[in-house]
This record gives C-alpha cells, structure tokens and sequence, in this order.
C-alpha cells in the first residue's frame, strides 16, 4: 500500500496527471490510451493503475480537483472592519473571480467535447453546496430557508455560467471579465445577505 502523502507518490500522480493534460490538449478523452499517458509520464502502467484504476478516474480526479480550487475561493467569508454589504460583495467576487479566470487555460482541454458538461454540472453543485454550508456558519438555520436555497441554487448556475461564458464565447481580459462579474453578481449579493438578516 503507498503511502498518499509521501513526495514521491505526489510526484508521480502530479506527472501522470499532468501528462494527461497535455495529451487532452490534443486529442479528445476517448482517444487517448492508458499507454499513451504512461509514455508522455514515463510511468509503467502498473504504476499508472497504483494510482488510477482507469483513464476515466484520472479525468475525474482531475475536475474535482479543479472544482474544489474553485470552491475553496468562498472560504474568506470574513467582513472587514467598516465593510458595507457592497463592498464586502464586491472583494469577495472579485477573488472569487480571479480564481475562475485563472484556471481559464489550465481548464480548456478537459472541457473538450461532450465531457464539459460534466465539470460544469459538478461544479455548479459543490458551488451551490459550499455557498450553503459557508451561509450556514454565518446565520445558522439558512440552509432550511427555502428563498435562500434558491438564491443558493441561482448564484452557483450564473457563476458557472460566467465561466463556461468566458471559456467558450467571448475571449477577454481578466480586468474587463471581473468587472463584469461582479457588475452582474454583486446586486445578488447583496441582496442574498439582506434576505437573510431580515
């Protein structure tokens, strides 16, 4: 049995997983074969399956890595010292933004063809189940509120949204793609947390 946290086993998964980003940049999932991730890593497949047990788990330990950097963003939940519920809005999106933009080209080829609807359904979940559980630390009871569920459920899917927006469709800089982030979703905010203090 390995042991997880040892440097070299990090090592190891670390390369395989990133030789399979770099073979998903050019050919799709269904084309790439466990030999051919085991060739670019310069791994044996045996050391391949100590780590995956196929080319598929490898793919979706790859998107829940991605998503769960991408969640962890809404950990800072603290205000600051004289922070109106805007500005408090308006920090929080912003690095909750930059984080999203920032994994913009590290994300494209695992969002290749039909698969993309899997990280971006898994992220809208573990969004809307972060933005409850965080919620729920800070008004304890606001998870069973129906209203802010659906807020909750909301301001995972636009966030997603944004992402799959930006990834897709419209090629722009990360200062112009923030600003509109939080143009768009500040408002929601803020509103979410007066609901919630009513």
């Amino acid at each position: 049995m390995k042991n997880e946290q040892d440097l070299r086993v990090l090592k190891t998964r670390r390369n395989i997983m990133d030789s399979f980003l770099a073979l998903l940049q050019e050919k799709p999932l269904e084309e790439i074969s466990v030999t051919e991730i085991c060739d670019r890593a310069q791994c044996s497949r045996n050391t391949f399956y100590l780590h995956f047990p196929y080319k598929e788990a490898l793919y979706e330990k790859i998107v829940d890595s991605f998503v769960d950097t991408i969640c962890s963003s809404f950990q800072n939940t603290e205000m600051l010292p004289g922070d109106s519920e805007e500005d408090y809005a308006q920090r929080h999106m912003h690095m909750v933004g930059e984080v999203l933009l920032s994994r913009r080209g590290l994300l494209t080829p695992i969002l290749t063809g039909e698969h993309a609807h899997v990280f971006f359904a898994k992220l809208t979940d573990k969004l809307r189940d972060t933005l409850l559980d965080l919620t729920e630390q800070l008004f304890p009871g606001s998870s069973a509120n129906k209203g802010y569920r659906l807020v909750c459920w909301y301001s995972a899917s636009a966030i997603a949204g944004f992402l799959r927006g930006c990834i897709y469709d419209v090629p722009m800089d990360t200062p112009e793609a923030l600003d509109i982030l939080c143009m768009a979703h500040v408002p929601v905010f803020v509103a979410a947390l007066k609901y919630l203090e009513e």
